[in-house]
């Protein structure tokens, strides 16, 4: 836990497809104690969201607190 990367992105260009479009995969490591089966998914939806809108300066909304709960 004192040694940087606890987590990694990967994003491997793996070719064109037969219609000429480009084929990527993207590979995500974490260390187990920084997410569970839970928190994984939502993570992943942030993150592509973030990228099908075009970048950072457009994050999404916050969620709401679990305080206001």
């Amino acid at each position: 836990m004192t040694s940087a990367p606890l987590m990694r992105f990967l994003v491997i260009d793996v070719g064109v497809d037969a219609d000429g479009v480009a084929l990527t995969r993207m590979s995500m490591v974490n260390h187990h104690i920084l997410l569970d089966g839970w928190s994984g998914p939502l993570l992943m939806q942030q993150l592509l969201g973030v990228y099908a809108m075009g970048g950072v300066d457009l994050l999404p909304p916050s969620e709401r607190s679990y305080r206001d709960f």
